[in-house]
């Protein structure tokens, strides 16, 4: 049955006479319209009973639902987002810390993102409470609420700048709490990396290959590399469809990114291997897999805190014995 005449076969009172099973209908056929009291009265109970449905009261509503307010004091807030550029930043450098210090009127939702990622670092616990409270929280406790607050304000739209938008959501990629939290997290992400390949980072479209933005992008590759291996799901940026050069993004990174990129390169192929159209006849990848200290040397990053480097190790050995 043709779409459109079935749409107004449903809709049309004079259709009852027409033959279900005809093909199409004829637009310069005159319609016999016939008012049905009853037909109208029903067809008004049916509309008000839609708006008073739960899916619509509950769309309405949302404002009445907000979760309890993630507001911190200034200097709280200002020493969790000077842990997130000390600690984390020069690994994945998803916020450009120039570009933020030097913005008047600073994103709300980005900021309290730093904060939910850097409270996860020990020395951000004398940091955690909120305009409420005089005592600090657990980290749990404060990252949920935070996480929470966050999702609330992505869903009502309050965040309308892209690049905004895009390191929210590549920042919230990163908290994972709950036997949903994985599934979470890849959802933030691949909406990161929808946002980002919709105003072409990948293609290098905003500015030169230094820019901010494009150190962007290759942290959401990174990010789409190791949700792959650790989420055990498919890669969600494939080299062919990258019209930047992965050796300038070297050249513009700091260490830590550097040997986070060169990490991200061994995964992609072991990646591959597990890989549903992989020959299964592959060997001997291990005989030229670069070692973690020559990584290091390549990239310069023998000045990286210890922690930092032991826990980049641990990720390399992991793929090296996968």
């Amino acid at each position: 049955m043709n779409p459109e005449a079935s749409l107004v076969a449903e809709h049309d009172p004079g259709s009852g006479n027409r033959d279900r099973h005809d093909v199409g209908i004829w637009v310069g056929e005159p319609r016999r319209h016939t008012y049905d009291v009853r037909h109208d009265h029903d067809h008004r109970k049916r509309e008000s009973a839609d708006v008073n449905s739960p899916e619509i009261n509950g769309l309405i509503g949302n404002e009445e639902k907000a979760p309890p307010s993630a507001l911190m004091n200034t200097q709280d807030r200002d020493s969790l987002i000077d842990i997130y550029f000390g600690r984390l930043n020069p690994l994945l450098p998803i916020v450009d810390e120039a570009t933020f210090r030097n913005t008047e009127r600073k994103s709300p939702l980005v900021m309290n993102a730093m904060c939910l990622v850097a409270s996860r670092d020990n020395k951000a616990r004398r940091y955690l409470r909120f305009l409420e409270s005089s005592e600090p929280l657990t980290p749990r406790l404060f990252a949920s609420r935070v996480y929470a607050s966050l999702r609330w304000g992505i869903q009502m739209e309050r965040e309308r700048n892209k690049i905004n938008l895009i390191q929210i959501l590549a920042l919230l990629s990163l908290y994972s709490e709950g036997p949903e939290g994985t599934v979470d997290a890849s959802m933030h992400l691949s909406q990161a990396i929808h946002h980002g390949q919709t105003i072409g980072l990948h293609l290098g479209r905003s500015s030169g290959h230094g820019s901010s933005q494009t150190r962007l992008f290759w942290a959401l590759w990174v990010l789409s590399n190791f949700n792959a291996a650790l989420n055990g799901r498919p890669r969600q940026i494939l080299d062919l469809d990258i019209g930047l050069k992965l050796e300038e993004a070297y050249e513009v990174s700091a260490p830590g990114t550097r040997t986070l990129l060169a990490i991200s390169q061994l995964l992609t192929r072991i990646i591959g291997l597990y890989q549903p159209t992989a020959a299964l006849d592959i060997m001997g990848i291990e005989e030229d897999y670069e070692s973690f200290e020559n990584i290091i040397d390549r990239c310069g990053a023998w000045d990286l805190d210890p922690n930092v480097l032991s826990k980049q190790h641990c990720v390399h050995r992991h793929n090296n014995q996968s």
